[in-house]
């Protein structure tokens, strides 16, 4: 991870503890991104907040 522009050695600990080595519990790269909050969503309009 540490090959990552942006992320240094200690950013790259940080994810795997708070991940965990074990990738198979995430049923995809789209999951893990959703469970770790960076997925990109559009739930707001004109500060309408939409569900």
């Amino acid at each position: 991870m540490d090959g990552i522009p942006g992320v240094s050695k200690a950013a790259a600990a940080t994810f795997i503890a708070e991940m965990g080595v074990d990738m198979f519990v995430f049923k995809s790269a789209k999951h893990l991104a959703s469970w770790a909050g960076v997925s990109p969503g559009n739930y707001e309009s004109a500060g309408k907040k939409n569900k």
